[in-house]
C-alpha cells in the first residue's frame, strides 16, 4: 500500500474529523483515522497486486511504482521532498521521482574528499593533508618517508635525493645537483653516469650515457668501450696486441680480420717500433711479427793484419750482433789485407828466418846445414865445401878458406885449396900457409922468400928468379 506521508501531514485532520494529528507520525496518523473510509479512500489507492507492507521511497522490488509517480503529485524539491542521500551523493528529483547522483571526485565531504567511487576518503593528494602528515597514501594522510612511493619531504624524485636522508637517485632519476645522484652527476635535471661502474654489466659510460659495449672488430675509441677490454688501432681487439710489429687491422696484416692481433706485413713497420741500428742491429722493418736484424751476409768488420796475425772479414749473426772473426797467425807467411800470403811466391812472402821453397815458407838453415843457395841459409851464405854446399857464417870466398862445418876458416898450412879459383894445389907446386895465403912449395918459381911456404926462394945466376926451397 502506498503511503503518502507528506500529503497526510498536510491534511487538516482536525477540521474534517475533529482530531488533532499534530506530533504524530504518518503511521500514527493512519491508525488514528480508523475506519473513516471517506478519508482513507481519498488518500490511498491500492493498485491491483499491491501489498499493504510499508515501503521506502525507492523500493520497487515488489513491483510497486516509485514513491511518487509522474502526474501523481510526487517530489518537487529533492532537498525537501526526498530522503537524505548517503555521503558523496546528492538527492535528486526527476519526473517527480526521488533519486541520488554521485558527487564528482574531489568534492569536499565530512571525512575529507569524495573519490571516484563515491566514497568519502581522507585525501586524494598531499594537498588535502595537514602539514604534520603531508603525504597522501592510499587515501590516508601520513608523515613523509623514504618508502612512501611519493616525491615529498624535500626529495628530488620519488623516495630519493634532495635534502633528505633518503638514498641517492639512480640513473634517470630527477635531480637538481650531483649530490642527488648515486653517480654524483646530474645533467639536464636527470641523474647520468659519471663512470663505467655506474652502468650495468656489459655497458660503458659515454659522456653521461650508458651504452652497450662494442664487439670484437668494431671501431672504438677507448678500451672500456669493448667487450674484449682492448681497443687497439681503433678497433676492439682480442688481445692487448702491444708488441712490436703486430696489429689488429686487417689492412696492415698479411691475413686475418679486424679485431684479431697478428703480425704486420714483412718489410713494413707501420708503427715505427723498429729502429735501424747498423751494421748488425735492427733494420727498421718487421719480419715474422718482430723487428728484423741485419742478415748474416752483412759485413761488420773488414779483414785486417796485426803483425803476422790475420783477422778475416766479420759478418752479422742475424740476431743483432757481430760475429767477430777469430784472428789467425800467418807465420811463417807474411800477413796481407787479403789474407796470409800462402802459398808464397818468393822469399818476401815469408817472415824473417824463412825462405820460400816451392810455394812453401820453410825455416832458413843453420850454419853447417847442406844448402842449395844462400837464400836457404839464415846467414845468407851457402858455400861449397867440396862434397856439398853448406850454410856458412861468412861468404868464405877467399883463397885458402873453407866452411865444411858452417864456420869459415883458413885451410891448414900445407893443404891445397881446390874450392877457389885459381886453385892452390900441389900440382902447381902450391899450398896454403894456414893464414889464408896460397904459397909456393918446393920448385915453385919465385922471386922472393915471401912467395914460398918454406920462406926461402933460391935465386940463381943473379937473375932475380929462383925456386922455392
Amino acid at each position: 500500500m502506498k503511503r503518502l506521508s507528506l500529503l497526510l501531514l498536510a491534511l487538516p485532520l482536525t477540521a474534517s474529523c475533529g482530531f488533532d494529528a499534530s506530533g504524530l507520525t504518518p503511521d500514527d496518523q493512519f491508525d488514528a483515522l480508523g475506519d473513516d473510509a471517506t478519508v482513507v479512500d481519498a488518500l490511498f489507492e491500492v493498485a491491483p497486486g499491491d501489498d499493504a507492507s510499508p515501503e521506502t521511497a525507492d523500493d520497487t522490488s515488489n513491483g510497486d511504482a516509485p514513491l511518487f509517480e509522474a502526474g501523481d503529485g510526487g517530489c518537487l524539491d529533492p532537498k525537501l521532498d526526498c530522503p537524505a542521500p548517503p555521503a558523496c551523493h546528492t538527492a535528486s528529483c526527476t519526473s517527480g521521482v526521488c533519486g541520488t547522483t554521485q558527487d564528482t571526485s574531489g568534492t569536499t565531504c565530512s571525512g575529507g574528499k569524495c573519490d571516484s567511487t563515491g566514497a568519502c576518503v581522507q585525501c586524494l593528494a598531499g594537498t588535502d593533508c595537514p602539514a604534520a602528515t603531508p603525504v597522501c597514501t592510499k587515501n590516508a594522510c601520513v608523515a613523509a618517508s623514504c618508502t612512501d612511493g611519493k616525491k615529498d619531504g624535500g626529495e628530488s624524485d620519488v623516495d630519493c635525493g634532495g635534502s633528505t636522508s633518503c638514498a641517492r637517485c639512480p640513473l634517470g632519476g630527477a635531480c637538481t645537483a650531483g649530490g642527488d645522484c648515486k653517480s654524483g652527476k646530474c645533467a639536464g635535471g636527470k641523474c647520468v653516469c659519471a663512470q663505467d661502474s655506474d652502468c650495468g654489466s656489459g655497458d660503458y659510460c659515454d659522456n653521461g650515457t650508458c651504452k652497450a659495449q662494442l664487439t670484437q672488430g668494431t671501431k672504438c675509441a677507448a678500451a672500456n668501450q669493448c667487450t674484449t677490454g682492448n681497443c687497439v688501432d681503433g678497433v676492439c681487439c682480442d688481445t692487448a696486441c702491444n708488441g712490436a710489429c703486430v696489429t689488429c687491422l686487417a689492412a696492415q696484416k698479411s691475413s686475418g680480420p679486424d679485431g684479431t692481433c697478428g703480425a704486420v706485413k714483412d718489410g713494413t713497420d707501420p708503427y715505427k717500433t723498429c729502429t735501424a741500428a747498423p751494421p748488425c742491429g735492427e733494420t727498421g722493418q718487421c719480419a715474422g711479427g718482430a723487428c728484423a736484424f741485419a742478415p748474416t751476409t752483412t759485413s761488420c768488420g773488414a779483414a785486417s793484419c796485426s803483425g803476422t796475425k790475420f783477422t778475416p772479414q766479420s759478418f752479422c749473426s742475424g740476431k743483432g750482433s757481430c760475429n767477430t772473426a777469430t784472428p789467425a797467425d800467418c807465420s811463417p807467411y807474411v800477413c796481407a789485407p787479403a789474407g796470409c800470403k800462402k802459398p808464397c811466391g818468393g822469399n818476401g812472402d815469408c817472415v824473417s828466418g824463412y825462405t820460400c821453397t816451392l810455394g812453401t815458407c820453410v825455416a832458413l838453415l843453420a850454419n853447417g846445414a847442406v844448402c842449395a843457395g844462400g837464400g836457404q841459409c839464415a846467414s845468407g851464405n851457402c858455400v861449397w865445401s867440396g862434397a856439398s854446399s853448406v850454410c856458412c857464417d861468412q861468404p868464405c870466398d877467399k883463397m885458402c878458406t873453407e866452411c865444411a862445418t858452417g864456420t869459415c876458416k883458413d885451410v891448414p898450412s900445407g893443404m891445397g885449396d881446390m874450392l877457389h879459383a885459381p886453385i892452390c894445389v900441389s900440382a902447381t907446386n902450391q899450398a896454403c900457409d894456414g893464414k889464408g895465403n896460397c904459397l909456393g912449395t918446393t920448385g915453385y918459381a919465385c922471386t922472393s922468400d915471401g912467395q914460398c911456404l918454406s920462406g926461402t926462394c933460391n935465386l940463381t945466376g943473379g937473375s932475380g928468379k929462383g925456386t922455392c926451397a
